[in-house]
């Protein structure tokens, strides 16, 4: 079920959010007495429009109740004595008390850590027979995050057990395939109650997690971070209109080691790789195909015959120049100089596909050593970042993650670069118009947005993940969905 978090000051402002998450498709509320200035309890359960679980969460337990512990207790026996269908209880502050036929979510809450010995209080807290146990904690890796699962798996009442901030989000979407029986959400970003809580409409429209099944196929992103990607709406929304059972979601991975973990926990059936793991996931993958292996990077994990196969979908992606240097000029990047700033997976995939046209490639990277060692590799040039200018490119294209959303003003290299007829791709999309490509069209430079490049390897993706090629009415709509972001 989805709870939806009321957080509200009036009881008037609450019934109208408790309107609103029914018709957003809520299956539930939780009502926050502790943000509520005047409760009129009465009022509220009177009129409500959906089931409500009712709670008065104390400042010791990261709420905002401050009177007596005695007045907060008599607050949750009115909602019993009202016919409340739920009442939530704090763990450590349990009292028993008739609750008639309200149930009892028995809680525990724990914002800065996950405790060692987590499974015994989940434990003591069966011993009460609550109606359904709620554990929100804090993972500080994907480790913890895979306890959890694993804890969530393990149990036989029931419960939901998720993990809170970024690290937790894709819990909170996989909820009934990890044995959960509650997720919860917000109506709007202000009203977030917890780190890492998705928006109702998120939840029902993006993910639909309600349409989630045990044969609904996983798919995810892996990177640190993932909360930029704009993967889960496109892919979401071509296996929506293709009609395939499956679902995309944005797994923050901090430890690349644990990945064979997080597939076989999460149930994932194939995964796009982005920074900082497309060369470190290498080691731990059973076959590459020919570009991965060549090019030392992989952007595209398929689960296959239980064993994890990497592909490089960027590579292809970047003929976008060759195409725009031969639509534009009508020549291909043969002799052409071509500047590249990065040396990680992606820049990796850009050298490799741009010596092979017969460009002469300079790399430039923060880190000398990086860019002389993916150079001498590649048998291409490097320069240090602050020598760039010495180069009189033809093509500039930025492979590292400068400019990317938040960090939107800024650009990795000197504008001067920049000269008409300059071709040069930024592979960041969010924003779409980044600083580096808004400095190269003032200087007149033919531009390549990150977001063709983007819908380009992941259309390649979407092909190894289903099978099938995505339709013209699905590429329009993805570069539509792409472009109207605010990032």
């Amino acid at each position: 079920m989805i709870c939806t978090v009321i957080q509200e000051k009036t009881n008037e402002a609450v019934l109208s959010a408790i309107s609103k998450a029914k018709k957003l498709g809520s299956d539930l509320v939780e009502i926050r007495l502790d943000y509520i200035r005047k409760p009129n309890l009465k009022l509220i359960l009177q009129r409500k429009s959906l089931p409500a679980v009712v709670t008065v969460r104390p400042l010791w337990e990261g709420g905002n109740y401050k009177d007596s512990e005695d007045s907060r207790i008599a607050l949750l026996r009115e909602a019993v004595s009202l016919g409340a269908e739920y009442i939530d209880v704090e763990f450590k502050a349990y009292k028993d008390f008739n609750r008639g036929n309200t149930k009892l979510i028995l809680s525990y809450h724990n914002s800065s850590s996950i405790p060692h010995n987590l499974a015994v209080i989940f434990d003591k807290m069966a011993e009460l027979n609550p109606d359904i146990i709620k554990i929100a904690v804090t993972p500080r890796s994907i480790g913890d995050v895979i306890t959890l699962a694993k804890l969530q798996r393990s149990v036989s009442v029931p419960a939901t057990i998720f993990p809170m901030g970024e690290l937790g989000v894709s819990s909170r979407i996989l909820y009934k395939r990890l044995g959960g029986v509650l997720t919860y959400a917000a109506i709007t970003k202000d009203k977030k109650t917890a780190s890492g809580q998705l928006l109702l409409s998120e939840l029902i429209n993006t993910y639909r997690v309600n349409d989630i099944k045990d044969s609904t196929a996983i798919y995810a992103i892996f990177g640190n971070p993932v909360s930029h990607s704009r993967s889960p709406i496109i892919f979401n929304s071509a296996f929506k209109r293709d009609g395939i059972n499956a679902i995309y979601v944005p797994i923050l991975i901090d430890d690349i080691s644990k990945i064979k973990d997080v597939i076989d926990v999460l149930g994932i059936s194939g995964a796009a790789v982005t920074i900082p793991h497309k060369e470190g996931v290498i080691k731990y993958l059973d076959e590459l195909d020919d570009a991965s292996s060549t090019i030392g990077a992989v952007n595209t994990i398929v689960v296959r015959d239980g064993k994890l196969v990497g592909y490089n979908t960027d590579v292809s992606a970047v003929d976008i120049i060759s195409d725009t240097i031969k639509c534009k000029f009508g020549v291909n990047p043969k002799g052409k100089d071509a500047l590249v700033i990065g040396a990680g997976g992606t820049a990796r995939a850009i050298v490799y596909r741009l010596v092979e046209s017969g460009a002469i490639v300079t790399i430039a990277n923060r880190t000398p050593e990086q860019a002389k060692m993916l150079a001498e590799e590649f048998g291409c040039n490097y320069l240090m970042l602050g020598d760039v200018l010495e180069l009189n490119a033809d093509i500039v294209v930025n492979a590292t993650s400068v400019g990317m959303y938040p960090d939107k003003d800024n650009s990795p290299i000197d504008r001067r670069i920049f000269r008409k007829n300059t071709i040069v791709l930024d592979c960041v999309y969010t924003p779409k118009k980044t600083r580096f490509l808004r400095d190269a069209k003032k200087a007149g430079a033919t531009i390549i947005y990150g977001t063709d490049m983007f819908i380009r390897q992941a259309s390649l993706q979407y092909r190894y993940f289903t099978g099938k090629n995505l339709s013209p009415q699905i590429l329009k709509k993805w570069n539509k969905l792409i472009s109207s972001s605010r990032r």
